[in-house]
């Protein structure tokens, strides 16, 4: 049977280590693929619009009080009636 020299251990991960970086050298910091970048624009028109409106359904006598889901439920009938019935319409929030 044969024993496992330890002296050969250090050897072996020198030689991993130059293994390693020699792969990293043919790289060269090149990028495979460059993603193409979208800019995020702060207050786009349609976010201001929505802003708005969401604002005169909260000074509405409707919503004016309420809180957490209730809040929520008068909001969403308020800003899109038709899309409250027919997502919620059958089972309300």
């Amino acid at each position: 049977m044969e024993t496992f020299d330890l002296r050969k251990g250090p050897w072996i991960l020198l030689i991993l280590v130059v293994l390693l970086s020699s792969i990293c050298d043919w790289t060269d910091g090149k990028v495979a693929y460059q993603f193409k970048q979208h800019y995020y624009r702060k207050k786009p028109k349609v976010e201001k619009r929505f802003k708005l409106a969401r604002k005169l359904c909260l000074d509405t006598e409707a919503c004016r009080n309420l809180h957490g889901q209730d809040l929520s439920k008068c909001l969403r009938q308020c800003l899109a009636p038709s899309c409250y019935e027919e997502i919620y319409g059958d089972d309300e929030i």
